[in-house]
């Protein structure tokens, strides 16, 4: 199977459990057609996975909420930096500059709204 790349957004959050195990909240942006590629190409980054919460392993759904969904990513950066070091939010360069360009456009207007 050829190896899949996605260019679109994505972002990734490195959260703990109560018990301080790792795992990640993440964002992908893709159509309905790419999302079983992106499940394999999670499911082959995570690695092979045995027993019972095997299933758990890549759970994926539609965006309904993204304000909700970045507090919640969020909520343990402090906790989480402590069990893997200091690089728990990640962004693909694309996401990045899309940012940069919304911001700059919010800055733009909050400064004309002020003047």
């Amino acid at each position: 199977m050829p190896e899949e790349k996605f260019e679109k957004g994505r972002c990734l959050a490195t959260d703990v459990s109560d018990n301080l195990r790792p795992h990640a909240h993440g964002g992908i942006a893709c159509t309905e057609e790419e999302l079983p590629a992106v499940r394999r190409a999670l499911q082959r980054a995570g690695g092979p996975w045995a027993g019972a919460g095997s299933h758990y392993q890549v759970k994926t759904r539609r965006q309904f909420d993204p304000d909700g969904w970045t507090a919640y990513s969020e909520r343990n950066l402090t906790a989480a930096r402590k069990v893997v070091g200091p690089n728990v939010i990640a962004a693909s360069g694309d996401l990045k500059v899309a940012a940069k360009a919304l911001h700059g456009r919010l800055r733009d207007r909050v400064i004309a709204a002020a003047a």
